[in-house]
């Protein structure tokens, strides 16, 4: 069982029972359970790195959206295309409403200037998760 995480390998464990990663303990600190096999992979840092960040080695051209960068929930592929950013709606509506729009007049927002643009083939994509 092949497993990746972000952090040191000689401290890092997933638990068997309940598929939980975490480190420096010896038991999972979910469940309680000793089942934990040593983490197999790891990266130099401790940070998983953004998607945009990942975007941009497979394409460069890539256009993110001002301000709604925790709305990025990965990239996604149109056929015949470069991969663009894909964002989550409901998140990109929680940003705006935490900058102090109600929740509606977000969705407005959002609908007809964000949704509506079409700046090109690198246009980011947005979903409504289910």
């Amino acid at each position: 069982m092949l497993r990746s995480a972000w952090f040191d390998e000689d401290t890092s464990r997933c638990c068997f029972e309940c598929n939980l990663c975490y480190y420096g303990a010896l038991s999972c600190p979910s469940c309680g359970s000793p089942s934990g096999e040593p983490v197999l992979q790891s990266a130099p840092n401790k940070a998983e790195p953004p998607a945009s960040s990942i975007l941009k080695d497979l394409n460069p051209d890539a256009i993110a959206w001002d301000n709604f960068d925790a709305a990025i929930i990965g990239y996604a592929h149109r056929c015949g295309m470069e991969p663009v950013l894909l964002y989550d709606r409901e998140k990109m509506i929680e940003v705006l409403v935490a900058q102090g729009m109600q929740w509606e007049g977000a969705e407005e927002y959002l609908s007809f200037n964000v949704e509506g643009a079409w700046v090109g083939e690198h246009t980011p994509m947005i979903a409504t998760l289910v």
